[in-house]
C-alpha cells in the first residue's frame, strides 16, 4: 500500500466544508475550465482501491440526510456473480446494517446501480450502466426516504431507510476480499446533511465542487487518484488504480 497526502485545492468561491478550507471550480493556466479526469480501477479481486488511512469521525453520516454521487464508465457486468463495489462507507468492516455501499449488480444481462446495506436498504436500478458510456449515479436520503438516480432520472423504487450510518473510513473501488470495480470513476462526492436531489434533474455538466456539507470529493485529477481532492486528509492507494484524462464532461 502507498500512503499519499491529499492536495488541497486553491481557495475559490468561498465554499466551506466540515473540515474547513475551501474548494471551487478548477481552471487551467489559460483561464479555461479544466474538466479534469478520472481514475481507472483494474478490478483484480479486491486489491485495487483508495481509502482513508484511518477512521475520521467527520465521515459518520448518522441518521440524517445525505447525497452520494459520482460518474462511472464500465462494460464489466459482474457476470461472475460479484457485486462490483464503487463505494463503501466503512472500508475494513464486513456488511452490516447501516454500512452504506454503492455497487454495480449483475442482473438480466447487464449491470445496474445498487445502493444497499446489510439491512433494509437494497435499491436495484432499472438502467443498464455497464455499456461503456459515462453514467451519473446519485443516492440521496431525504428524511427517511432514500432514492437512486441514474443520469438524473429516478431509477428503481425508493425505500424507507433510517439506519445510523456510522462508518468513518470510506473506500472507493472494492470490498473486502471480493467485488473489485473494473472501470473508471470520476468526481465522487459525499455531502452530509443535504439531499441535493429530490426529483428528476439534469446531471452536472462540469466538475463537482465542495458545496456546503461536502465531506468527500475525489477522483477529479488527470495525474493521480488522490490529487486535487478534498478535504485535506490522508488516503491509501492500493493496487492498480491510475488517473487519466477521460472524463464525463468532454
Amino acid at each position: 500500500m502507498e500512503y499519499i497526502n491529499y492536495v488541497k485545492q486553491a481557495p475559490v468561491q468561498g465554499v466551506t466544508g466540515l473540515w474547513g478550507g475551501t474548494q471551487g471550480a478548477l481552471t487551467s493556466s489559460s483561464g479555461a475550465v479544466d474538466n479534469g479526469g478520472s481514475s481507472d480501477f483494474a478490478g483484480s479481486g479486491a486489491d485495487d482501491y483508495i481509502q482513508q488511512s484511518s477512521t475520521v469521525s467527520g465521515y459518520a453520516l448518522g441518521t440524517g440526510d445525505f447525497t452520494l454521487e459520482c460518474w462511472i464508465k464500465t462494460n464489466t457486468t459482474g457476470s461472475d456473480g460479484f457485486y462490483r463495489r464503487v463505494y463503501l462507507q466503512d472500508a475494513t468492516q464486513p456488511n452490516y446494517t447501516g454500512h452504506l455501499q454503492l455497487a454495480i449488480t449483475p442482473n438480466s444481462g447487464g449491470g445496474y446501480a445498487n445502493p444497499w446495506d446489510d439491512g433494509n436498504l437494497d435499491i436495484v436500478g432499472n438502467t443498464i450502466v455497464t455499456d461503456g458510456n459515462w453514467h451519473h449515479i446519485a443516492v440521496c436520503r431525504d428524511s427517511t426516504n432514500t432514492r437512486l438516480y441514474v443520469d438524473g432520472q429516478d431509477d428503481g423504487d425508493s425505500q424507507t431507510w433510517t439506519a445510523n450510518i456510522n462508518g468513518q473510513q470510506p473506500r472507493i473501488g472494492s470490498q473486502n476480499g471480493s467485488g473489485g470495480f473494473d472501470g473508471l470513476i470520476s468526481n465522487i462526492r459525499l455531502v452530509k446533511g443535504t439531499a441535493l436531489y429530490t426529483s428528476n434533474f439534469t446531471p452536472p455538466t462540469s466538475q463537482l465542487t465542495a458545496v456546503s456539507g461536502t465531506i468527500l470529493l475525489a477522483l477529479q485529477s488527470t495525474t493521480s487518484p488522490t490529487d486535487n481532492a478534498y478535504p485535506n486528509t490522508n488516503w491509501v492507494k492500493s493496487g492498480d488504480v491510475n488517473a487519466g484524462t477521460d472524463n464525463p464532461f468532454d
